[in-house]
């Protein structure tokens, strides 16, 4: 870039408030950081804030070699570096497998997306993942925040109260990357198919995805029977599970773990799926259970 016939030399600078820093500056200071100088000493020596000493202190502890031209200071808590700081991840990142960590709250939170989540894109490439729970069951509320933080590697949940629900919401820009089923349009009208590497592979696997979107789109519930025998109108009850959701892609998802767990189900009708066989009721209670 020139102006008039001198090139313009145009540094990266880093965003902290109102404040714009080159990046030899930042590169400087976390020299000194290495060399064993205090936050003060540092601010001293190159006339900078201590607070975005201390912000770039800590970005660098988190993130080491991170770069980026929007390193901005209540963003610095990124665990996961972006592959395009200024927009989109291209999904060439280390997301999945940062996720992967954990993999009972990552299938938990699968679970919960794909019942009653929804990804939306917001500015620079950043995308909010919003899962809706009933107000009723705080430890089901508690749970999605737990698995939203641990997948992520964020350390703060937006939660919003509405009438009988709650939204929790969590910033990321790779919540594609980790939840490749986001797409444009319901889910019920797209295909929805788990890739390659968030198929589950274990038993503990299974369990997570089923507890995630029983919670999310299905109930635990006492079936009241009432039938005429010779002896009169005899009265019964037994436990049932059932899952609700119009996308066939996610019932398929739910059954093919409830058959890696050898849970009997059966269709109930175009959007339902029923557990109702006692020894799969029982097994389903050890990991499930009523909401809470």
């Amino acid at each position: 870039m020139k102006r008039g016939n001198d090139p313009v030399v145009i540094e990266h600078v880093f965003a902290y408030g109102a404040a714009m820093r080159p990046q030899h500056e930042f590169e400087r200071a976390i020299e000194l950081v290495a060399a064993g100088l205090n936050d003060c000493q540092i601010s001293r020596r190159l006339d900078i804030p201590r607070g975005t000493i201390r912000d770039w202190r800590h970005a660098a502890k988190k993130n080491p070699g991170f770069r980026t031209v929007h390193a901005i200071a209540h963003r610095s808590d990124l665990v996961v570096p972006s592959t395009n700081p200024g927009g989109r991840c291209d999904h060439t990142c280390e997301a999945p497998a940062f996720a992967m960590q954990n993999r009972s709250a990552y299938f938990s939170l699968l679970g919960q997306y794909l019942g009653d989540g929804n990804i939306s894109e917001l500015a620079r490439g950043v995308y909010r993942l919003r899962v809706t729970c009933d107000q009723k069951y705080p430890g089901i509320i508690a749970e999605v925040e737990r698995a939203a933080r641990e997948v992520s590697g964020r350390r703060s949940t937006s939660v919003v109260e509405w009438t009988g629900c709650v939204d929790l919401a969590e910033y990321w820009k790779h919540w594609p990357c980790v939840f490749p089923q986001h797409g444009l349009g319901r889910k019920h009208e797209r295909p929805i198919v788990l890739t390659g590497w968030q198929t589950p592979v274990s038993r503990t696997d299974h369990r997570m995805l089923v507890r995630g979107l029983i919670h999310s789109d299905g109930c635990r519930f006492i079936n009241p029977i009432k039938r005429r025998s010779k002896n009169g109108l005899k009265r019964y009850e037994y436990t049932r599970y059932v899952l609700t959701n119009a996308s066939s892609d996610i019932r398929t998802i739910f059954t093919d773990s409830l058959d890696a767990l050898d849970v009997e189900w059966r269709v109930m009708n175009a959007r339902n799926i029923s557990v109702a066989q006692k020894a799969s009721v029982f097994a389903l209670d050890q990991f499930v259970g009523p909401k809470y």
